[in-house]
């Protein structure tokens, strides 16, 4: 369950660091746009993404753990559409998805770490534990993160000279959405919930 946790994150920043290579080629010799023009571009994720963050931290004050892990899975399930639309041959469908990037993903950056805490400390309920179990868990999440940016510099690259840039962004997008499928039937479904109860009694 953690496990597959960890994964999500991998895949959304794949989702970021896959066109970092490859879209300012993409921007110069399809859309034929300026230095500064694809300066902004790039720039549009991060400027949509921390308004995001810091508000979102304040609107899910006070869900319990299961609506939490539903955003969660919302979240990673729409995230391919944001890929889809900057891989479209429309300059203006491309930006608004640079914007969608932004925030879409937004609340697996912030509320898949405290999930995975919280599936860690279920199954080391003892308050000796807890301080390891939280260590080792934000160890794995960063673990998982720097290794999504290391698969997104190599897969974009590579799809791209293989398949094309469209291609490239409906297979990340495919990779992404079977993910959120394993996070439901891993992580969110009743099943998930009764294996977790299996360990935590071994």
């Amino acid at each position: 369950r953690i496990l597959v946790s960890a994964l999500c994150i991998t895949w959304i920043n794949v989702s970021w660091t896959f066109v970092e290579p490859i879209l300012a080629k993409r921007l110069d010799s399809f859309f034929h746009l300026g230095k500064k023009e694809i300066g902004v571009i790039f720039s549009l994720s991060n400027v949509v993404y921390i308004p995001a963050a810091f508000l979102l931290q304040f609107a899910f004050v006070g869900l319990n753990m299961r609506k939490r892990r539903f955003t969660v899975l919302l979240s990673i399930a729409i995230t391919p559409v944001a890929v889809l639309l900057i891989g479209s041959g429309s300059i203006h469908c491309l930006i608004f998805g640079m914007l969608l990037l932004g925030l879409f993903p937004a609340p697996v950056w912030i509320m898949l770490l405290p999930s995975m805490q919280e599936d860690s400390l279920a199954i080391y309920p003892d308050t000796r534990h807890r301080r390891v179990a939280n260590d080792l868990t934000a160890g794995i999440y960063n673990s998982f993160m720097i290794f999504g940016q290391v698969v997104g510099y190599v897969l974009g690259p590579a799809l791209n000279v293989t398949v094309g840039f469209g291609n490239t962004t409906w297979i990340v997008s495919g990779l992404i959405l079977m993910q959120a499928i394993s996070y439901y039937y891993f992580v969110l479904s009743n099943a998930s919930d009764a294996r977790l109860k299996s360990v935590r009694k071994a």
